[in-house]
């Protein structure tokens, strides 16, 4: 059983920030289904569904696309939920860095000095 401390309600951020988006693009909805389509039924084309993932991975610091889905795998609410749900277990605490970017960092910080 997750521990609720620790674990956000990923549908919830979800479809608040799916309604969110929606209002900051002139569409209003009341509420969100599971099953609502995001495109046929909410309008999000596939470049409004890049931002939306884009805000979704820095509000929930997890990238469920880097790895295990693609965009084209989305075709409801439901299934954007699902994609966050199933990267649980790579959400980060507020606060705490990913060691793949902290890798990085340190590899570009040693290019640089290299090149001095």
């Amino acid at each position: 059983m997750p521990d609720a401390a620790r674990s956000p309600d990923v549908d919830e951020i979800a479809q608040t920030e799916i309604l969110r988006f929606l209002a900051a693009t002139g569409r209003r909805v009341a509420a969100l289904s599971a099953d609502e389509a995001l495109v046929e039924g909410l309008g999000i084309a596939s470049c409004d569904l890049v931002v939306l993932v884009a805000a979704l991975n820095a509000k929930l610091r997890a990238d469920p696309f880097r790895q295990s889905f693609g965009l084209t795998d989305l075709r409801t609410v439901g299934d954007l939920c699902r994609a966050y749900r199933e990267r649980r277990g790579a959400i980060r605490p507020q606060g705490t860095q990913d060691p793949l970017d902290t890798s990085h960092r340190r590899a570009q910080a040693r290019r640089t000095a290299c090149q001095r």
